[in-house]
């Protein structure tokens, strides 16, 4: 039986390897997405004092926010993070090889420090969590903890334990955690070991910043990889591609607990990857920063020369719907890169909103075909037997107003679909006669209501409705009906609207089961529109209740052809059906 997160006697216990509980914002943050994990506990502080004063009382706890030493106690973490950080540059100065590099470090941040390096403390987040001091014994580069300091952490009964702290450790530590040691590599290891991160993809002129977050083993650059991705490098500046490395991959670790609380076997959250054999880089020296610096200018030249000359479009929105060829663990708790198949698409158009039927071993995909001449759009269905070759986009209907989001379901051995089409004020019902085709008008569900994206399913017996309405904002309120069958009559639910999280409300594709899970895709316009899906996770629904709660939330990789959104998504099985955008300037 699966272990999963509707078993409220589970929980991991998570230790944070630290310097006291100031931290870099990245890794404040990496911690907030973990306490937001239902199952999830910070139960220990590992905090590092090698280099600092003597230990008075090995196990503490950090006081309560409004007592006096808490304030002491951060004021003491600076001082020893700052402490360490002057020791190192100390020994750094003294290497004039480096110099260019220590200048260009130090002139870049002061002009623009980076998100990723701002501080944030959260000793009220982690009030009362116990605190272990330790001490390692250095043997070369690596770092062993003590013998008592290994069977206290062991006797904490943690099931991870992330390093924000330390160097290479090794040792007995590395099995203290039932899920063992996490740590981050800011590069993509089979090409980049050592540091800086980000900086050498710039460099080397790569497409491309990877990233890991690996379960640490006494092999030095060959841990289990948990989670890894790779992002668009920002050529023009080393700051902005730092940082996305270390915010991009914040959330890594909350993903993967969220993978083992929902029972997600091993083999999809750790892969045992070939060792690396890329070479170790350390910090430029004085003639790769030449080289680097000069190819920096171009780079900087180029992105404001293309910002200078390129047509100005405004967001305009070019959607294309593709398949992704795995199932949905995939994309709620991927730990390799994902391969989407992009279905082509007519010039002057897009397609959007994908829709999925099966009949008679041939899958009908339903999408919005929209013309970006006439501003509208229409339905159209695209044929496939494998999700390799698909037929053109035929019309299955066309309206004076505009038509999308093609809900089609099966009922009693007919198919029928509630397309939004707001523009009309209504919402209606058509009845698909000579399947794909012959759609004609069956019931008017709710009349005078400019519904959004309404979305039908039945569930206990009964079917219910959600939309938003486009005459009180399309993003600001979630609506519920309810009824006996898909014809109606249609009852509002009595806790309308059952959801003001505003631009995280938005149908966004049919609702689905994922391990006994019952999941509402939603869009996230936050950012933009149909930035991202947020999923939620429906708890109660009946005639007289609904509740429902966050559960996660899916994003658009930065190295699809369509990087900028993504606003529908289909389960389907072993597959998964999405729409993503890229924005045309």
């Amino acid at each position: 039986m699966d272990r999963g997160l509707n078993d409220r006697s589970i929980t991991l216990r998570i230790g944070i390897m630290c310097y006291g509980t100031i931290f870099p914002s990245w890794q404040a943050w990496a911690i907030r997405y973990l306490l937001q994990v239902p199952g999830v506990e910070i139960a220990l502080l590992i905090e590092d004092v090698t280099d600092g004063p003597p230990i008075k009382a090995n196990l503490e706890t950090h006081p309560v926010a409004d007592n006096k030493p808490a304030a002491s106690a951060s004021s003491v973490a600076q001082l020893k993070v700052f402490y360490w950080r002057l020791m190192e540059r100390s020994r750094q100065w003294k290497m004039p090889k480096k110099m260019l590099w220590r200048l260009y470090l130090r002139l870049s941040n002061k002009l623009n420090t980076p998100q990723c390096d701002a501080h944030a403390d959260l000793s009220s987040e982690l009030r009362g969590v116990p605190v272990r001091k330790c001490r390692v014994t250095r043997r070369g580069y690596s770092e062993y903890f003590l013998d008592e300091d290994v069977e206290a952490i062991r006797a904490c009964n943690l099931d991870v334990i992330l390093r924000f702290a330390f160097n290479i450790v090794r040792g007995e530590i590395l099995d203290t955690a039932t899920h063992g040691v996490w740590s981050y590599h800011h590069d993509d290891h089979m090409k980049y070991r050592g540091s800086p991160p980000g900086f050498w993809e710039i460099y080397q002129d790569d497409p491309w910043s990877g990233a890991i977050l690996q379960r640490l083993t006494d092999k030095l650059d060959d841990g289990v990889v948990i989670h890894h991705d790779k992002f668009k490098t920002c050529k023009h500046s080393y700051s902005e591609n730092r940082n996305q490395l270390y915010m991009g991959t914040a959330k890594w670790p909350a993903i993967a607990c969220r993978a083992i609380l929902a029972g997600v076997g091993a083999s999809r959250i750790f892969i045992q990857l070939p060792a690396s054999k890329a070479p170790i880089y350390r910090a430029p020296d004085n003639a790769q920063m030449l080289i680097y610096l000069a190819r920096l200018f171009l780079h900087k030249l180029n992105k404001s020369a293309v910002e200078l000359f390129k047509r100005k479009r405004g967001d305009d929105l070019n959607w294309h719907v593709g398949i992704i060829p795995q199932p949905v663990d995939q994309l709620l708790f991927r730990n390799t890169p994902l391969d989407v198949k992009w279905l082509k698409q007519a010039p002057g158009t897009f397609l959007a909103d994908p829709f999925l039927l099966t009949k008679d071993g041939i899958n009908y995909l339903f999408v919005e075909e929209y013309f970006h001449k006439t501003g509208k759009g229409h339905l159209s269905v695209i044929e496939t037997q494998d999700f390799e070759a698909f037929s053109s986009p035929k019309i299955v209907l066309d309206r004076p107003f505009h038509l999308s989001y093609p809900c089609v379901f099966e009922y009693q051995g007919g198919y029928y679909c509630v397309p939004e089409q707001h523009q009309s004020g209504k919402v209606v019902l058509y009845e698909i006669q000579a399947f794909p085709y012959g759609w004609v008008e069956r019931a008017t569900l709710l009349a005078d209501c400019p519904g959004v994206d309404p979305t039908l399913f039945e569930h206990d017996g009964r079917w219910w409705m959600f939309l938003t309405r486009q005459d009180e904002g399309d993003e600001s309120a979630l609506m519920l009906y309810h009824a006996e069958s898909p014809f109606g009559p249609w009852s509002a639910h009595p806790e309308n609207p059952v959801s003001t999280a505003r631009y995280r409300l938005r149908p966004a594709g049919p609702l689905f089961y994922w391990r006994g899970r019952f999941i509402r895709p939603a869009q996230n316009g936050t950012q933009r529109y149909g930035g991202s899906l947020v999923l939620h996770e429906i708890l109660t629904i009946t005639p007289t209740e609904y509740q429902e709660r966050y559960f996660d939330e899916m994003t658009p990789r930065p190295y699809w052809q369509t990087p900028d959104g993504l606003h529908t998504f289909v389960e389907a099985g072993s597959r998964c059906v999405i729409d993503a955008n890229r924005v045309i300037h």
